[in-house]
């Protein structure tokens, strides 16, 4: 009976080798399935996103969306962290 470290090293060095020749092959491992709420919620994003219902998003509709994000995220004090590292990190390069 294998420990439970053989057990791990032998399920490792399987994700390797698999991860080797799948890659030797140009091949992937398929995506798990999305739930049913999370494809709800992604088509409701990308219709609320797709303003003038061409059915694909531009790059001004994505900006826009991600514009909305990022204020709604400081609005919520979300982004603090992050904004504090963006300006240590832009004063750093002056």
């Amino acid at each position: 009976m294998l420990s439970l470290l053989q057990r791990g090293t032998s399920q490792a060095l399987l994700q390797a080798q698999t991860k080797q020749w799948l890659a030797a092959h140009d091949k992937r491992l398929p995506l798990p399935p999305l739930s049913p709420k999370v494809l709800a919620f992604i088509k409701e994003w990308y219709f609320l996103v797709d303003t003038d219902g061409s059915g694909e998003l531009s790059l001004d509709e994505v900006a826009a969306a991600m514009k909305v994000i990022w204020l709604t995220c400081l609005m919520l004090g979300l982004c603090v962290a992050f904004t504090s590292y963006n300006q240590a990190d832009s004063q750093s390069r002056m």
